[in-house]
């Protein structure tokens, strides 16, 4: 997973191997340690239809660092809009507040063909 923070918009880009992971398995996990400190980043499905989608979580770690936890969830209609556009640049696009998310599958590793929405 390659996440991408650029002014007021997050990109994921997800391997075709990660999204049938996240379907069959619920969640993907990235982690980026740094001196003290560790930045987590994870897609979880299935979200609830009416929650934000976007989570951050600030928290200290036990010697003397922090953790920030950047949560990405996803619904069923996310999903299974994702699936059936097929190898798309576009990939899956929403507002979560004034944050701009961007869901991709990384076409240059997409077997899938291109499908017609």
């Amino acid at each position: 997973m390659n996440v991408k923070i650029s002014g007021n918009s997050i990109t994921f880009k997800i391997s075709e191997f990660e999204l049938n992971a996240l379907i069959e398995q619920g969640v993907i996990t990235q982690e980026t340690r740094f001196d003290t400190g560790v930045f987590v980043t994870r897609i979880i499905f299935p979200a609830d239809d009416n929650a934000d989608p976007i989570k951050f979580l600030v928290s200290n770690v036990p010697d003397g660092g922090a953790c920030i936890d950047l949560s990405f969830g996803v619904t069923h209609k996310d999903i299974s809009f994702l699936s059936a556009i097929g190898k798309n640049r576009e990939g899956l696009s929403m507002k979560s507040g004034n944050i701009d998310v961007t869901l991709q599958v990384d076409i240059r590793k997409d077997s899938r063909g291109r499908k017609a929405v």
